[in-house]
């Protein structure tokens, strides 16, 4: 596939479909692989420096044994969409669900795993990660200062969140927590937004602290934006 490669590097690939290069399959099926028993040490072989830090190492395989307790085992499907040569989603079909695979690739001669994400569809979150984004979830109909302060990170700027909720507000008017969309791990997931008008979905994601604290809160538009407003 070295023609498809020049091709991509070339830009000429542009003005059709983007189409995968081999090794993204290649990457997509030895993460599927892997899941059963995560191997830090060999994932650091087809992955950037990164990967390697004995840090990273240590919390990617946790999160990928959590997700394999959850999920079983995993078979890859077919690719759902190409975002270039060196990046797409990939279907996977699970013992308890499906998941979808987002990988990514180095455009290097012999390209590495930059980045990936597995997200469990429809899965079950952490309870703990469950419980703050039900604790959370009603601050988008009104901001209350001590469940800010009990369940957002220190870090967390109050003028970022009164701005969501009042874009919330603005677009869907009130909304409730709903079902989980996707699961990525024990500290993320998004869920549906059940609103007055359209659709939209909340990305949760809280860090490793005692109790956990929310990290990142965002909302957005699923549909189309109801016309009156």
């Amino acid at each position: 596939m070295q023609l498809q490669r020049v091709l991509a590097d070339g830009g000429l690939l542009g003005a059709r479909a983007a189409q995968p290069l081999p090794e993204l399959t290649e990457a997509a099926q030895r993460i599927v692989g892997l899941m059963p028993a995560w191997d830090g040490a060999k994932f650091a072989e087809w992955g950037t420096h990164d990967w390697a830090a004995s840090g990273n190492a240590k919390l990617l395989t946790a999160e990928m044994q959590w997700l394999h307790a959850g999920l079983g085992a995993c078979t890859l499907g077919a690719i759902k969409r190409a975002t270039s040569p060196w990046s797409g989603v990939y279907r996977a079909k699970c013992e308890h669900g499906d998941a979808e695979l987002t990988v990514n690739l180095t455009s290097a001669q012999t390209p590495k795993i930059s980045g990936f994400t597995l997200g469990w569809l429809a899965g079950k979150p952490a309870p703990e990660l469950q419980a703050v984004a039900e604790a959370a979830a009603p601050l988008l109909a009104q901001f209350d200062e001590a469940t800010f302060l009990a369940h957002f990170s220190p870090g967390f700027r109050r003028s970022a969140l009164t701005r969501t909720i009042a874009d919330v507000q603005f677009e869907h008017g009130a909304c409730q927590l709903g079902d989980p969309l996707e699961v990525r791990g024990p500290r993320e997931a998004t869920y549906a937004l059940k609103c007055a008008k359209g659709t939209a979905k909340l990305s949760i994601a809280v860090d490793r602290g005692q109790p956990a604290r929310i990290v990142s809160f965002q909302v957005a538009s699923t549909g189309p934006l109801p016309a009156c407003r």
